[in-house]
């Protein structure tokens, strides 16, 4: 299958469409973290019990795209289960879609659903250094940490907890890498309100706690 990504300029991931009902953004197959997303914030793609076929494929289009049309995409590369993290999506109407077994399936659409991107009420948190892709997300499904602007040490961090954890306790983590900007993604998380860290330097700040950011998982 060539596809040709210029042919829609949007950035592909699969969810699941029910009859007209889009409360839920998790479905038989597909999942993402929020049905609601700020512009430009990382979204990460989850399916799971797909058909297993090397090229069944998922991508991202505006509503009311034809099945025979596609944005940015990827084969499942025959992985029941997997994830894609994706960025770059501008404001507006979407239908995530996952497609059966190219070239055989041709445009068959397994799956569907809506979901919106643009300025939201449970919008995408951000702080000074710390930005979340949701502030409200759906349990155990997978989500993105973002960092920018931050002081460049190699042993800066982040991390997850659940609030009202002590400072020098941890969750998932990841040191920056001497990176000022970069995101990392977690998941797995029960539901709960957490609070995401930023830290200074290792070993030199301890535990400096740079900036705060607070979400709920349910």
């Amino acid at each position: 299958m060539r596809l040709t990504l210029s042919k829609v300029t949007w950035v592909g991931l699969a969810l699941l469409m029910t009859k007209g009902a889009y409360a839920q953004p998790k479905g038989q197959h597909l999942s993402l973290p929020a049905t609601k997303f700020s512009t430009g914030s990382p979204v990460v793609l989850s399916w799971s019990n797909t058909p297993g076929n090397q090229q069944d494929w998922v991508t991202v289009v505006p509503v009311g795209t034809p099945d025979d049309k596609w944005g940015q995409w990827t084969y499942t590369q025959g992985k029941p289960s997997g994830k894609f993290t994706l960025t770059g999506l501008s404001a507006g109407e979407y239908e995530a879609r996952l497609y059966y077994n190219w070239p055989a399936g041709k445009f068959k659409v397994i799956e569907r659903l809506k979901f919106s991107v643009g300025a939201t009420e449970v919008g995408q948190l951000k702080g000074k250094h710390l930005s979340l892709s949701a502030e409200v997300v759906t349990t155990g499904s997978p989500f993105v940490l973002s960092w920018s602007n931050t002081p460049g040490n190699q042993k800066d961090w982040v991390t997850v907890v659940p609030v009202g954890t002590p400072d020098d306790l941890w969750g998932q983590w990841t040191y920056t890498k001497g990176k000022s900007s970069g995101s990392f993604t977690l998941s797995g998380l029960s539901a709960g309100d957490y609070e995401a860290r930023l830290y200074y330097n290792w070993p030199a700040g301890k535990f400096k706690v740079i900036e705060r950011l607070r979400f709920t998982v349910k």
